[in-house]
């Protein structure tokens, strides 16, 4: 069971994932700082909302590890039989993210279309409550990884994944 002893490596992964989106971030915060065009909002919200689903459905499914995994030596396996995870799957485990950067991308297009300003009380609103429910499914994540024998999370139960320590498993190609 030590190879599923993975918390503190992947929360590690997640922050050193993170410094890779930090210029995107600072992008994005510079962006809504400054009165930019609102065709240049509309084309930032794409790129601004689904890099992070993206970024970790490529890696996921191309190495079965993000960048930060990578480094923390973990990687995401079928959990059935520690095979390579499929296109699906990497898809799948990062659902429910997608979903929610989805909801928020238009729900901020149709609200600028319908004039209202970067930074207004309704966009604010409407982002701070996307914020809550990527919180509360966050925090129910953790939950779920720490009470399972495998240390899977909620998107790992969706996907049919788990994450190993490398050196604990022989990784099939």
């Amino acid at each position: 069971m030590e190879k599923y002893q993975t918390i503190l490596r992947r929360f590690l992964a997640g922050l050193l994932d993170m410094l890779l989106f930090m210029p995107l971030i600072l992008i994005g915060v510079g962006l809504e700082m400054t009165a930019v065009p609102m065709m240049l909002m509309l084309c930032w919200q794409p790129i601004e909302k689904l890099y992070g689903s993206a970024y970790y459905i490529f890696f996921h499914h191309r190495f079965g590890q993000s960048v930060g995994k990578m480094a923390c030596r973990v990687k995401v396996v079928d959990h059935r039989n520690e095979n390579p995870i499929s296109f699906s799957q990497a898809f799948m485990r990062n659902s429910i993210d997608f979903v929610i950067s989805i909801i928020e991308m238009f729900g901020v297009m149709i609200l600028l279309i319908q004039g209202n300003a970067v930074g207004s009380p309704k966009i604010e609103w409407f982002t701070n409550v996307m914020v809550v429910f990527l919180i509360i499914y966050g925090l129910a994540d953790i939950v779920v990884a720490l009470i399972n024998p495998q240390r899977r999370a909620i998107h790992d139960l969706i996907a049919g994944t788990v994450v190993v320590r490398m050196e604990d498993v022989a990784i099939k190609k």
